[in-house]
């Protein structure tokens, strides 16, 4: 099982660098959860690149149809915002990631992220060991 975060699931439906090790996630056999938040993130980055023309909003709005398909479950946001709050204010980071890399936690799984931002905050901490860069993921 892996959770998965925004920029690996923007992935799947944007031609970006790395692009084709994300979209290989979805066929490796493995379960894929992420937290509800997922959703609505994934359709704003689709309606950001709509807006630059990067996406056809036909194409992003067929996208999100079949995004939840995608999961196994989705993790519902509520109970763990707290202590997404938390881990934010400790890491210095935007809430958004730190819920997932929260729900990855009390899964005890690894959560995929594209983010290296996200990669450079947790390295040497703690977390480091919950988060899988895609490179990495993909070699599994």
């Amino acid at each position: 099982m892996l959770l998965i975060d925004a920029s690996i699931a923007c992935k799947w439906y944007l031609d970006e660098a790395d692009s084709e090790q994300a979209r290989a996630i979805v066929g490796g056999g493995d379960d894929l959860v992420a937290p509800d938040i997922i959703l609505p993130e994934v359709a704003n980055a689709l309606w950001r690149c709509n807006r630059r023309g990067e996406i056809t909003a036909e194409n992003a709005a067929g996208a999100l149809k079949g995004l939840e398909m995608v999961f196994h479950s989705l993790i519902p946001t509520a109970p763990i915002t707290v202590a997404a709050f938390e881990l934010a204010a400790s890491l210095r980071h935007p809430v958004y990631d730190c819920v997932y890399l929260i729900a990855a936690r009390n899964l005890g799984i690894p959560m995929v992220t594209a983010d290296s931002r996200l990669c450079a905050v947790v390295r040497g901490t703690a977390w480091q060991g919950v988060v899988a860069p895609l490179d990495v993921a993909s070699r599994r």
